[in-house]
């Protein structure tokens, strides 16, 4: 399908990692866009020098106040397609809700024969719901529906926690600009992005999140109770020691969507116990470092931790921020002194008699964590790493 550019207009609603790479993407083929900053209720337009100039949406934030806006509703009016890629901030059934209550704002200002694109993913059956609240709030009818000369078309177009789209669902013809932002989105990869019918999407992605994360929640939760008298022959399973609790909870918001749509008893109980697992090792953490400081006659209160976990406040996923928060705070609760880490942080203030705890939480931190400080004289110094066995590092010397 050919589209023609200069007069096609498209929306992004919500100013999220995955909604801006969206927005690049359509500004660079020439399309009118605009994000949708829904905390503000208006829409900032992108042209390709903003989409050349701002790398990340965190530069494009910095500089937000400096565009030109407009009232989202005008926005949403005169456009011909609309990306739906907001920050979620809860889990489970709020999340969902939180969703919901987004689309009723955007639904009701839909203009008839547009194109509808949900980037969010959902459980087995939820697409039934987004489109039942979209038709109730437009007044019109999803495409393939008989009856009204004014239909939205609809697709659904999950993107995966790693930030590319394996598959698209829509009961329509491929539409040639959404497979052009998928391959955008998924460029430097041999990703082929499979096209299919909205109910078979739904399945397909189910089977894909539980294929690539059910072996990682499995590994955490054997390592819980093994003996650590095994733990030296483990960490040398290189696979297994460079698997981090930010791998760990990067599907937690996916698994939340689908235990809250599955009706399969065994497959409910599989998801939750999965949610369950990985919502309970930050527990278990802070159990194994307790035992660590005993055994090493530290004292809590001579202690101080540095969590070092690289996350981005931007993604249409919280669920990584809200596993910090839970995690920090069932750290002060044992050490009162919890602080994050990043890469301004000078650990040269830290020179005390207290020893320094440093838990890092993913692949990349750990990296730059031995990279910075290996060369430091210190030797009061601890790193844990989060992975299935908790790792311990030897003392920077």
């Amino acid at each position: 399908m050919q589209y023609i550019v200069s007069i096609m207009k498209a929306v992004v609603y919500g100013v999220s990692t995955e909604g801006y790479s969206i927005a690049k993407a359509l500004a660079l083929k020439g399309i009118d866009v605009a994000m949708i900053d829904e905390g503000k209720g208006m829409a900032i337009s992108i042209k390709p020098d903003i989409a050349i100039s701002y790398v990340s949406v965190n530069a494009f934030l910095e500089d937000e106040q400096l565009l030109k806006f407009e009232p989202e509703s005008n926005a949403i009016e005169s456009a011909d397609y609309i990306f739906f890629t907001p920050i979620v901030k809860r889990l489970g059934q709020e999340a969902y809700n939180e969703i919901l209550g987004k689309l009723k704002v955007i639904a009701k200002h839909l203009k008839g024969n547009s194109t509808f694109v949900y980037c969010i993913p959902t459980g087995i059956g939820g697409n039934k719901d987004i489109l039942d609240i979209i038709e109730r709030a437009s007044g019109m009818n999803t495409a393939n529906k008989k009856g009204s000369s004014s239909n939205i078309n609809y697709c659904y177009m999950p993107i995966m926690p790693d930030g590319m789209v394996y598959i698209v669902g829509s009961n329509s013809k491929i539409d040639q600009l959404i497979y052009s932002v998928c391959e955008q989105l998924n460029m430097n990869t041999n990703i082929n992005v499979r096209y299919m019918d909205v109910d078979s999407a739904e399945i397909i992605y189910a089977i894909k999140v539980l294929a690539n994360y059910m072996p990682i929640v499995t590994s955490f939760e054997v390592c819980k109770g093994i003996d650590e008298s095994i733990y030296s022959t483990l960490i040398n399973e290189k696979w297994l020691s460079d698997v981090f609790i930010d791998d760990l909870t990067m599907a937690l918001f996916d698994m939340h969507m689908l235990a809250n749509s599955m009706e399969n008893s065994i497959l409910v109980h599989m998801v939750n116990n999965c949610i369950r697992s990985i919502e309970g090792y930050s527990k278990h953490l802070v159990d194994r470092i307790r035992q660590i400081l005993k055994r090493n006659d530290i004292r809590a209160s001579r202690t101080r931790i540095l969590i070092t976990w690289s996350i981005d406040s931007n993604s249409m996923r919280n669920d990584r921020m809200i596993t910090l928060t839970s995690l920090a705070s069932k750290l002060r609760d044992y050490i009162g002194e919890v602080n994050r880490y990043d890469n301004s942080t000078n650990i040269s203030i830290y020179h005390d008699e207290k020893t320094l705890l440093i838990l890092t939480c993913s692949r990349l931190d750990h990296e730059r964590v031995m990279s910075r400080y290996s060369k430091e004289g210190r030797d009061n110094v601890i790193i844990i790493k989060a992975n299935p066995m908790c790792e311990v590092v030897s003392k920077i010397k």
